[in-house]
């Protein structure tokens, strides 16, 4: 299937909630970064995982000014250590947000 069929897809079938694939999955997206902003707000970092983590114990922490560090969880102490920078101020995969975050706070 070609990106452009996969593209039509998303944007014509419709899910029993009403809505197409492609507008459920805009409101999914909304939903995660609203979280993102949210945890930024307390003060907390969000973590997630993706292809950078190595192991079950890694995370990726997602820092207020858009950098990024690689978090390795103790279970059995419940902390997370520091094990490098992935992304400077910026430049990490959420950054986008932060943006968003500043405006709120202006």
């Amino acid at each position: 299937m070609t990106e452009s069929e996969k593209k039509h897809i998303k944007e014509t079938v419709v899910l029993p909630n009403g809505l197409t694939i492609a507008e459920t999955e805009r409101q999914l997206r909304d939903a995660i970064n609203q979280i993102y902003l949210d945890e930024w707000e307390r003060g907390m970092v969000p973590k997630y995982r993706d292809e950078r983590c190595r192991s079950e114990q890694e995370f990726i922490g997602a820092n207020a000014d858009g950098s990024e560090d690689l978090l390795l969880f103790d279970s059995k102490n419940k902390t997370f250590t520091v094990l490098r920078r992935l992304a400077e101020p910026g430049q990490g995969q959420l950054a986008y947000l932060t943006k968003r975050l500043e405006i709120a706070n202006a």
